[in-house]
């Protein structure tokens, strides 16, 4: 089993003391081209690219700028956003931890594909910006081929997507040469239809990470014991590619 997620916008150079040697992300040399057409841009041309404040255009003008001598941590704690707070990866056991190293992996705008000890830096690059530069006409275009040939050889018998559909979108799903089970989260207030609350699904999304790490599960029917913060499986909308979980509000 491998579990896909999307990074987050929120980062913290800071991670905790363990034993897990840290690793070069897989497209560095590809991660290194793309920081050099950043590297051209204004703090303008990084205020509509992102649709972002002049504040955050000008941290992450700087961080560009600045970038071969930023400081580096484990992708699996430097993102700090909501499914990395259901997630609290700085809680877990050090077993959980070793698993979640053989298993995690997170879909990257600037990196393409990242394992969880893979040593990153501060950034922001949306894979869905309209970001564009030498031979290629946005992200997914640049990152698609590669990031679905490195799933096609990874060992993982199968995929469980709990990327956003921003991020997903990255993989060639037609060219795919595995199962991907995609993980709904549904809330349910009295008297109204199921509906997926982004802010609540991103958090579930870290707490069905934390669930799949602390209990070492490495199959589709493992899966579907998920029952944290009040959330149920539900069979009759889930399909073998679809599971969907819901819970009361």
């Amino acid at each position: 089993m491998l579990i896909l997620l999307s990074p987050a916008k929120k980062m913290l150079m800071e991670e905790p003391a363990n034993d897990q040697a840290a690793t070069e992300p897989v497209f560095a040399g590809e991660t290194q081209n793309l920081v050099s057409y950043l590297q051209t841009l204004t703090a303008p041309d990084l205020k509509n690219l992102m649709g972002i404040s002049d504040k955050l255009a000008a941290l992450n003008y700087d961080r560009y700028q600045q970038f071969d001598q930023a400081a580096e941590a484990k992708a699996l704690y430097a993102f700090q956003g909501d499914v990395y707070q259901g997630l609290k990866a700085n809680t877990l056991s050090s077993q959980a931890i070793n698993f979640a190293v053989s298993h995690v992996h997170i879909l990257s705008g600037l990196y393409g594909i990242l394992r969880a000890t893979d040593l990153i830096k501060p950034y922001r690059l949306e894979m869905g910006c309209g970001f564009s530069g030498e031979g290629f006409k946005n992200l997914y275009a640049h990152w698609t081929e590669k990031v679905t040939h490195y799933l096609n050889q990874h060992p993982a018998a199968f995929i469980v997507n709990l990327a956003s559909k921003e991020y997903s979108s990255v993989i060639d799903h037609k060219r795919l040469n595995k199962p991907l089970i995609d993980i709904q989260f549904y809330e349910v207030s009295p008297g109204s239809k199921p509906k997926i609350i982004g802010i609540l699904a991103k958090k579930a999304r870290g707490f069905m990470t934390r669930y799949i790490c602390e209990n070492q599960i490495t199959t589709d029917e493992g899966l579907k014991g998920f029952n944290v913060e009040g959330y149920t499986f539900i069979p009759a909308a889930s399909s073998d590619h679809n599971l969907v979980f819901q819970r009361a509000r």
